[in-house]
C-alpha cells in the first residue's frame, strides 16, 4: 500500500509520548503498537525520499499536556515528517470526559 504513487501522506493519531498517557486515551497496548508501526512506516523508501509524508496528530488534553515539550523530539525519533497539535474539543465521546480532558 505504501508503494502506491497516489498515496501522498498518512496521518496517525498519537496522543502521548508515553504509554500511560496514550493508552489512557486510546486503550491498553495501543502506544506500543502505534509507535512500532510509525517507525516501520517511516523506514519506507517513499518516506525517506520525501514522496510520502507521515503526520502525527496530537490532541492536547489535561492527560498529556505535560508531554508537549517532549513532543517534537519524540516525533523526530519516530521519523515523522509532520506534527499537528490541536486542543481537545469536547464533542462526541470526549464530552463524557470533560473533567479528565479539559485544559484549565
Amino acid at each position: 500500500m505504501l508503494s502506491k504513487p497516489a498515496l501522498k501522506g498518512l496521518i496517525v493519531s498519537l496522543d502521548g509520548t508515553t504509554a500511560s498517557s496514550h493508552n489512557a486515551i486510546r486503550g491498553k497496548g495501543t502506544f506500543e503498537k502505534t509507535s512500532k508501526n510509525i517507525k516501520l512506516i517511516t523506514q519506507h523508501e517513499r518516506v525517506k525520499n520525501g514522496e510520502l509524508s507521515v503526520e502525527l496528530a496530537f490532541v492536547m488534553s489535561k492527560i498529556n499536556i505535560d508531554e508537549v515539550p517532549n513532543l517534537i523530539n519524540f516525533a523526530k525519533e519516530l521519523g515523522a515528517t509532520r506534527l499537528n497539535i490541536k486542543n481537545v474539543k469536547l464533542i462526541g465521546r470526549a464530552s463524557n470526559f470533560e473533567e479528565d480532558l479539559n485544559i484549565d
